[in-house]
């Protein structure tokens, strides 16, 4: 699911001298590099305003019900979010009138969308919800939010590279993180990895086993 909620410690403030350099000036007038950074750094102000909910597949009966390909949390997400956009922009709000889960499905009824003809109008439509309109529990974070955020070792601050997707296979979430150079790698988000996630600042904070994130264990042990 793309934009499941995950938990998530509280932020801790972290980079914030760092940040209030950067934007002593605008943005256009830095480096490239320093500009991206700020941007990582401030990116509560780039986070996206409105995340997919999902996709409509086909209609379902003669009175303008749609099958939902759901891409969020789930039915009694998108019930308590009462609207969908149909664009990464918002545009015009539908609201919901009914929406009942079918299998993996949702079956989904929005005003205005009143017989076939108009719903597979929709077909193939991506629908939106605006998070102004979900109320996350706290420490809770979208998976779209953690995409990009920087990972640093909890303990000596190093960095190993990026959020590239956040799966969840089973019972536990994976993180794949692609480092610098181009390699990825992959590790749970259990509680014994990840000690703080801050998507608004861009970072997450983790203590991996050696050789977890990084193949230097190895060649660091030899040297000692």
């Amino acid at each position: 699911l793309r934009h499941c909620l995950r938990n998530a410690t509280s932020p801790k403030g972290r980079g914030k001298s760092l940040t209030a350099t950067f934007l002593a000036l605008p943005l256009g007038e830095l480096s490239p590099q320093v500009t991206e950074r700020a941007r990582m750094l401030h990116r509560s102000e780039f986070m996206q305003q409105y995340l997919e909910a999902g996709k409509v597949v086909t209609t379902h009966g003669v009175r303008g019900e749609m099958k939902l390909e759901l891409w969020c949390d789930g039915v009694d997400f998108l019930k308590k979010v009462g609207r969908l956009y149909p664009s990464a922009q918002g545009g015009k709000a539908y609201k919901i009138l009914s929406i009942r889960p079918q299998g993996q499905m949702a079956l989904l009824q929005l005003e205005e969308v009143s017989d076939m003809d108009a719903a597979r109008a929709l077909r193939g439509q991506v629908f939106y919800f605006d998070r102004n309109d979900a109320t996350l529990p706290a420490g809770r974070w979208y998976v779209a939010d953690l995409i990009g955020c920087e990972v640093r070792d909890a303990d000596t601050g190093k960095v190993y590279g990026v959020v590239t997707s956040v799966d969840h296979p089973g019972a536990q979430d994976i993180y794949t993180v692609k480092a610098p150079g181009g390699k990825e790698y992959m590790f749970p988000g259990v509680d014994a990895f990840l000690k703080e996630r801050n998507p608004p600042e861009g970072y997450i904070l983790v203590t991996p086993i050696p050789g977890l994130l990084d193949d230097d264990f190895d060649s660091e042990r030899e040297e000692e």
